[in-house]
């Protein structure tokens, strides 16, 4: 199927290793599957060795899709001080390959160098881009070099769309990002022709066998053998202390049995796989530990079908908003997986199955690589479990291609909305005014000059609008009140679910009381919309309908507002700050973005309308709506009256636990113990409710 659409891509791909090359890569596969002929703009061909696959094998390929890669080595430009100058060779190269595709409009994945080459050449080619952050870009470039963060920003500003983590969403919107810029990613899919229980394994001997003898995998395998009567542990990915490297090799030495294989699929910098090695080495398990280099990521399926079990051991990972998906990929082809608490805390799985360790605990690590590596028994059922989930839970590839051709129509669709704007404001507020305003409309048809007078026009800017077609003004507004209409249904499903007809008779009634200003976003007029539906239904003694009606209404009116509400908390500057335990002369504070509003029903039954018959009213009910975060849980959280009143103590400003103790005891009788108010302030900052103050 040819669409005609076309879509340039500037980022990562293969050879490259990682998160982002393998995202991109597929995203843009797909792309090319459902139509939109494909153009990627990539430095992949000049990725360090170490971060490189050592072959491409049977590359995915689509006649769609075309990659063009920089090629010229750093070493061929020489000039003081040395660099390899990735973004002026981005830009040479995509402006060639974007004059002769021109596609509608750039898509860039990671802000440097990519983010940076599409705005550049958006400017030199008048085409529009969007930008879609990672984790090491903002979490660790941005922050480590002050020098960046302007151009940085700028790339976000200057974008016509902005796919962005919940957690960076809030910190861009608190840099003065329009909240109207941001759209949802789409679902991380996995290519179930490659990622599959069953299909061709990896040859862990053969690739020994064939490694290059001079290679630094070949060095490290000389005083190990591969046993291919054994049961094989894999893990793959980086090496080092944060992906718990160190402690499965201090796990391993504590197992069971000494017969088993440990095949490490790595590269990246040699000290870090010496330094491996050489504990390997102290710990007398070297010997059980096969080295093998990255391979392109459609192989991977190939390299876990032929393990017994994996491990992914991350812990303390500095970079917080870091989300990988080895656990997925394990999960989908099936076979037992052994996972850090950290991990399993990042992307939880009703029923964990799965492992879950502590991998500073060499005996308990050990205990959990011996229970996966039997042939049979808890960790085969749990991985049964996990396959089952995956195949619930997540999108087939076909399916993933229709949910992606949505994501690109949407995209597209902000481009051209931004493209549309109006750069003179006095013209965009009066033809805003035009299109939402019937009564302004008809007096502009009887008495256009007296329309227009207090609008700051140019002569030629008024004969213009003289000549606006009347009728298709007309049309133009209808089309216009739809689509305000249409995201205000998406931005508030259950009201409008709920209401049905009525909150479309409703909005057509405030949308005549309250023309849009072009001037302020769309989330800013889709909340006052909201409280208006909320107040509507506030009426005393109301009926059963009525106060449910105003319930929901004000729920979905509180879960949009916390997800723009942002303080300094959200400052990019902030995005890996941890928290350590809380003692007595720790201060805290109630979190200023977080919401506390009364219902008259449990909340649960109000996000649920399947649940809603039987709810029994409970008037005065306590819920926090708490901000966003990259742990998935529910925005919304009932509290206890205990809670609230903690709350409270931290509410008008900073205090110490021993003080918020003081106060609790004087206001209940009695002594508190400040150790429990401690913990107590400790869930409430673990729940989002409650900041440390440093």
């Amino acid at each position: 199927m040819v669409s005609g659409v076309r879509i340039g891509i500037i980022g990562k791909v293969p050879p490259i290793e990682g998160g982002v090359s393998r995202s991109t890569f597929w995203e843009a596969l797909a792309t090319a599957e459902i139509g939109y002929a494909t153009t990627v703009v990539t430095n992949a061909s000049e990725v360090e060795q170490e971060y490189r696959s050592s072959h491409l094998g049977q590359m995915p390929t689509n006649p769609l899709l075309s990659i063009h890669s920089t090629v010229t080595p750093a070493a061929a430009l020489r000039h003081i001080p040395r660099s390899n100058p990735f973004v002026s060779k981005l830009v040479g190269l995509a402006l060639t390959q974007f004059e002769r595709s021109r596609p509608e409009f750039i898509h860039a994945h990671y802000l440097e160098p990519y983010g940076v080459a599409a705005m550049v050449v958006s400017k030199l080619l008048e085409i529009p881009y969007g930008v879609r952050h990672a984790g090491s870009d903002v979490g660790r470039l941005y922050n480590r070099a002050p020098e960046l963060r302007g151009v940085y920003e700028r790339v976000f500003a200057d974008a016509s769309y902005i796919i962005a983590s919940a957690r960076v969403k809030r910190a861009l919107i608190h840099l003065g990002i329009d909240p109207d810029a941001f759209l949802n990613s789409p679902p991380d899919c996995l290519n179930d022709n490659y990622f599959r229980p069953s299909g061709q394994t990896l040859d862990f001997s053969a690739r020994r066998a064939g490694l290059d003898p001079g290679s630094i995998h070949a060095r490290l395998n000389a005083d190990s053998r591969f046993d291919e009567s054994a049961p094989t542990l894999g893990v793959y990915g980086k090496v080092g202390e944060f992906k718990g490297s160190f402690d499965l090799v201090e796990g391993l030495r504590r197992m069971r049995s000494a017969r088993y294989n440990l095949v490490v699929l790595s590269s990246g910098p040699p000290v870090a796989l010496e330094q491996m090695h050489a504990r390997a080495t102290e710990l007398g398990v070297a010997g059980n530990i096969t080295w093998i280099p990255f391979i392109p990521h459609w192989e991977i399926p190939q390299f876990i079908r032929g393990c017994t079990a994996v491990a992914f051991l991350e812990r303390n990972f500095p970079i917080a908003i870091h989300r990988p998906g080895i656990m997925r990929e394990v999960m989908a082809c099936g076979r037992p997986l052994v996972v850090s608490q950290e991990v399993a805390a990042k992307a939880p799985v009703e029923g964990e199955p799965y492992l879950v360790v502590d991998p500073t605990q060499p005996e308990e690590l050990a205990a959990a690589l011996d229970t996966a590596l039997e042939p049979s028994g808890d960790a085969a059922q749990r991985a049964e479990a996990a396959l089952v989930h995956y195949a619930a839970s997540a999108p087939s590839w076909v399916e993933y291609r229709e949910i992606l051709q949505t994501h690109w129509d949407l995209r597209l669709e902000a481009v051209r909305e931004r493209k549309q704007k109006v750069s003179a404001i006095a013209v965009q507020k009066l033809v805003a005014r035009l299109s939402v305003s019937e009564p302004f409309r008809e007096w502009f048809k009887v008495a256009p000059a007296e329309a227009m007078r207090g609008y700051d026009l140019s002569d030629d800017e008024t004969e213009v609008l003289r000549k606006i077609n009347r009728r298709m003004l007309d049309h133009f507004a209808a089309s216009l009140m739809s689509k305000w209409r249409q995201s205000a249904e998406h931005q508030l499903p259950r009201a409008h679910g709920f209401l049905e007809d009525d909150f479309s008779k409703l909005f057509s009634e405030y949308y005549g009381l309250h023309a849009p200003d072009p001037s302020r976003s769309r989330v800013d007029y889709i909340l006052a919309f909201a409280r208006f539906l909320e107040d509507s239904f506030s009426i005393p003694n109301a009926d059963d309908r009525t106060l449910r009606a105003m319930n929901i209404c004000k729920l979905d009116r509180c879960l949009l507002e916390v997800k723009t509400r942002v303080s300094s908390l959200d400052s990019l500057l902030r995005i890996n700050a941890k928290t350590g335990g809380l003692s007595p002369d720790s201060k805290v504070a109630r979190d200023p973005r977080m919401m506390i509003e009364s219902f008259d029903y449990p909340v649960t039954s109000l996000i649920d309308p399947a649940s809603f018959d039987g709810a029994q009213l409970d008037s005065g009910m306590k819920v926090a709506f708490r901000p966003a975060d990259s742990l998935n849980r529910s925005p919304c959280v009932e509290i206890s009256g205990a809670v609230g009143r903690l709350l409270g103590y931290a509410s008008e400003s900073p205090r110490t636990i021993a003080e918020i103790a003081e106060l609790y005891a004087r206001d209940n009788g009695g002594s508190v113990d400040a150790e429990q108010v401690a913990k107590a302030c400790q869930m409430c900052v673990d729940q989002a409710l409650m900041v440390v103050i440093e």
